[in-house]
């Protein structure tokens, strides 16, 4: 499982570095700025929490997607275990406030 999230994290960072470049590409290059506007967090935003099953098996998903259901989790990503055969199952739901 630490592989797996491991290798989700290194997709995220390259993700993020080739949005980085691709902007410096784009604003190099005539792309008009963007000026007065920040991005930071947004306090109305909604907040969530965050959750993320061990393998499941293909045939237990059911159950397992039922039970956090019941409990206010909704399913955000669904990924092989890499076996093909199990499954870690992501959920959220909104944070408490």
């Amino acid at each position: 499982m630490q592989k797996n999230i491991a290798l989700v994290l290194v997709g995220m960072m390259l993700g993020c570095g080739a949005g980085a470049y691709a902007t410096h590409s784009a604003t190099a290059h005539g792309a008009p700025k963007v000026i007065g506007q920040r991005f930071g967090a947004n306090p109305s935003a909604p907040r969530w929490e965050q959750t993320c099953s061990e393998p499941v098996e293909l045939t237990g998903v059911d159950d397992v997607v039922g039970k956090a259901g019941a409990e206010g989790w909704e399913l955000a990503a669904m990924s092989t275990a890499g076996t093909g055969v199990h499954e870690i199952l992501c959920f959220k739901r909104p944070a408490p406030k």
